[in-house]
């Protein structure tokens, strides 16, 4: 629900506050004690970029495919764009007017991997609603738009949100409308499904309690498809069963939602809400604003995986109006915050989660004067997420960068989106060297995803962190040619750097420890490692293998860089296999016994201590022997099933690998969630596609 109008309903908000003092057997949600603001604002860099008056939408994206994230910012009649110089600063606005719009968002709608520009129009008083999608090109420009017909009337969009509802990996809409006014209250959520270039076709029209207000997505029973949640201001109606409500609406997986479950709790009555998972336990939560007329709470509501919630923390901040919710992990300490501003105050707030659904401290930054939205990016690639704020009365976008910079940014092998899990992610080889392969990522925090272009067939994926901003980069290794291609971006010929021959196997490791990947080869012809240092252009080479050993990715030895490793299976089935790890912290070989020669080779660090964990994986037993202490068994546990490809990587944040594979015989993905215990399942691809976090499993 980024990147709207924020509106005040003070008609609306008197007959909320009826409704609910009638409704005496509702339960009012506990509050969590209140932790104390902190009236020094961390050591910020702050940009003032003059806009010009009145704008109040703001979102961030890569425009330009440049990978260093632009701004938009819009009014209704404009939209301004921003760009990134790619040194933590920005360009000269760009304006491009246009008729009376709202709702402006930035999603890539056609899956070419640069997110195009979304907004509403109403073009006469009393005509329909139309949406408009300019998709956007390799330098950052906005087609004409793609226009699609709603057939919402002028009095009754109300909000949008954006998920996949049909399984096609195409951004589909939710929107909810309300009635003309309280004597006539209608309220629907309105799914529109996208066809992949912009436009749109009406699927479902899904009633809600009067007065439909505002709406999120994301899987709330974890079947696999994506659920709706939206508000209702309520209003008076015959029969009952009118009142203000947060329903829950369940998807069927093609556009349709027949079962629903309604929330009538005053504490559940929400808005300006985002999804999120501020309680590591692997469900969606609801994150918002308590519905009061200072609109100065901010709420959390946990998510129990069927549809519904429980009161989770509240915290009342200094300011009043707050607007603009956004969710991420801003100290790097694995938990989720909050993001909000305050128009009245003239503040942005950063509130730290505690990671169970409470708040810790608060963070108190100066911007300007009513400020009315935010978004969040790393607009200085430093591995720390900024926050970019629009000010409607001093004409100016403000960003901050580093807002809590002083902490170190964390790293997850196979995270995307920099929210320090791993995603979810295939990677659909094309048929042949002239057709293009795909990838398809579900981010785990918020159920977004992205489908890109990207290699061809025959290539090998090779995602890493190629530029130290601590996401990881789509990336193929071309063996026809030992080239590596690590940029979507052809301005800069997509990152083509030659560097190994046909037979080599690639391992990007930071074998420097500088926080980037280098380009480095294991060519078993001669068990040598060829590795291009990222930090300063230099190669280096060691000798260690044979031909028949696989190379290993892994940091055994906690020093912060890649060492060399490989995994040399027994002979046959059950024959004794062995591990060899050179230690870069001090160059000692260390050699260990461990798995049959059946097992497959599964490195990872299990037990969250920042060492690679020597590990196998049996598939004629789908056993996972993580430990070489045989005083816990070896750490067997059995998870998976014949034909499983194992793909371990932490996507529960907890800094401790989970045991996952995926089946490629129904594309589902199964979790074992290391911090509870906890089944994940996710339908996610198709059967002859490439699990990402198995890229470098041998």
């Amino acid at each position: 629900m980024a990147f709207r109008k924020r509106f005040k309903y003070i008609a609306l908000l008197f007959c909320l506050t009826m409704a609910v003092a009638l409704a005496a057997d509702w339960r009012a949600m506990p509050a969590k004690a209140a932790p104390s603001a902190n009236s020094d604002s961390p050591a910020t860099t702050t940009i003032t970029i003059p806009i010009g008056p009145d704008y109040i939408y703001i979102a961030a994206g890569n425009l330009n495919g440049d990978g260093f994230p632009d701004i938009v910012t819009a009014k209704t009649g404009s939209y301004i764009t921003i760009f990134n110089n790619g040194a933590g600063g920005f360009l000269a606005p760009t304006r491009t007017d246009i008729g009376s719009s709202t709702h402006y968002d930035l999603r890539d709608f056609n899956n070419d991997g640069r997110p195009d520009l979304f907004y509403a129009i109403l073009p006469f008083a009393f005509d329909p609603w139309v949406i408009h999608v300019r998709l956007s090109n390799v330098l950052g420009e906005f087609a004409p738009p793609v226009i699609t017909q709603t057939g919402i009337s002028s009095t009754n969009f109300v909000d949008v949100a954006y998920a996949d509802f049909n399984n096609d990996n195409k951004v589909d809409l939710s929107i909810t409308t309300s009635g003309p006014g309280v004597s006539l209250p209608a309220g629907s959520a309105r799914v529109l499904l996208g066809d992949g270039s912009g436009g749109f076709t009406f699927s479902s029209s899904n009633s809600l309690r009067p007065r439909g207000f505002q709406v999120a997505t994301a899987d709330f029973n974890q079947d696999g498809k994506q659920d709706i949640a939206a508000t209702s201001l309520g209003g008076s109606c015959i029969p009952g069963d009118c009142g203000p409500a947060l329903q829950v609406l369940f998807g069927d997986g093609t556009g349709n939602f027949p079962t629903r479950n309604t929330l009538t709790q005053p504490g559940y009555l929400i808005q300006d809400f985002v999804t999120g998972d501020v309680n590591n336990d692997g469900k969606t939560d609801l994150i918002g604003l308590t519905f009061t007329t200072a609109l100065n709470t901010v709420t959390t509501l946990l998510g129990t995986g069927a549809g519904d919630f429980v009161a989770g923390g509240t915290l009342t901040l200094p300011g009043s109006s707050l607007a603009g919710t956004k969710v991420a992990d801003f100290n790097n300490d694995g938990k989720l915050d909050v993001a909000v501003v305050s128009t009245n105050n003239n503040v942005a707030y950063i509130v730290f989660g505690d990671g169970i659904g409470g708040f810790t401290n608060i963070y108190t930054l100066g911007v300007g004067i009513s400020p009315r939205n935010l978004t969040v990016a790393d607009f200085n690639a430093n591995g720390n997420l900024d926050l970019a704020v629009v000010n409607a009365s001093s004409n100016s976008v403000t960003a901050l960068l580093d807002p809590n910079g002083s902490t170190p940014a964390l790293k997850n092998l196979f995270d995307f989106t920099g929210d320090i899990r791993a995603d979810i992610a295939v990677y659909r080889e094309g048929d042949s060297p002239t057709l293009g392969s795909f990838w398809h990522i579900r981010d785990s925090n918020n159920t977004n995803y992205q489908s890109i272009q990207f290699g061809s067939g025959g290539d090998k994926p090779v995602p890493a962190d190629y530029n130290g901003d601590n996401k990881i980069e789509v990336a193929v290794w071309r063996p026809s040619n030992g080239t590596w291609y690590t940029s979507t971006n052809p301005a800069i010929n997509y990152a083509a750097v030659q560097w190994g021959a046909n037979g080599d196997i690639p391992i990007p490791g930071d074998f420097d420890g500088d926080g980037k990947a280098d380009h480095a080869v294991y060519r078993p012809s001669n068990g040598v490692w060829y590795v291009l240092r990222s930090s300063d252009g230099g190669f280096q080479f060691q000798q260690f293998g044979t031909s028949t050993d696989k190379p290993l990715l892994g940091d055994f030895d906690g020093d912060g860089k890649t060492d060399y490793a490989f995994y040399r299976p027994g002979a046959t089935a059950t024959a004794t296999s062995f591990w060899h790890v050179r230690q870069s912290s001090n160059g000692a070989v260390i050699i260990t016994q461990f798995g049959l020669g059946e097992d497959k080779a599964v490195p990872a660090d299990y037990d969250g201590d920042v060492k690679t964990d020597i590990a196998v994986f049996r598939p004629s037993a789908s056993t996972w022997f993580t430990s070489t202490n045989p005083a816990i068994n070896y750490g067997a546990f059995v998870w998976g099933a014949a034909g499983d490809v194992p793909a371990p990587a932490d996507y529960d944040r907890d800094g401790k690998a989970d045991l996952a594979v995926f089946r490629p015989g129904n594309a589902s993905w199964y979790i074992r969630r290391s911090t509870d215990a906890t089944l994940l399942s996710e339908q996610w691809g198709l059967a002859g596609d490439k699990p990402v976090p198995a890229s470098f499993i041998p």
